[in-house]
């Protein structure tokens, strides 16, 4: 969120040269594209023309900011990124032994390049639970 003019001239610091970036900033109502309400602006000409596709926001090379389409290939000024992290535990029926590291490979391999499909980041490790006495 830029929120004041000295956060809007850190964003615009760290923006590449010659390129309008991304900040974050999304209509239907103007929000940011963590919920909160706009406060805050340095439009071009004053406000939005809110025309069309025009429902991100990006900061051009003069220090202002433009309503563009979301389709342009601008690269994206971030505060903050938080991460979902997800705990599964897998049990497997197997008769391979799955102490040997090569079998273990294999598994991860075929567990990311699915999760990866999916649209997952994933960061996998394999780790064995001693089995209990029935």
């Amino acid at each position: 969120m830029i929120e004041d003019e000295a956060t809007n001239t850190q964003v615009f610091n760290m923006k590449l040269a010659g390129k309008s970036s991304w900040i974050g900033l999304n209509r239907k109502p103007w929000h940011w594209v963590d919920g909160s309400p706009l406060t805050f602006n340095s439009w071009q000409g004053g406000a939005p023309n809110n025309y069309g596709l025009q429902y991100c926001v990006a900061e051009d090379n003069d220090h202002k900011w433009m309503a563009a389409g979301c389709f342009n290939p601008n690269p994206f000024i971030c505060h903050e990124v938080n991460l979902l992290v997800n705990k599964v535990e897998v049990n497997f029926l197997s008769s391979a032994n799955l102490a040997d590291p090569d079998i273990q490979t294999q598994i991860l391999q075929q567990l990311e390049a699915e999760l990866r499909g999916r649209g997952f980041v994933s960061k996998l490790s394999f780790s064995i639970k001693p089995q209990t006495q029935k």
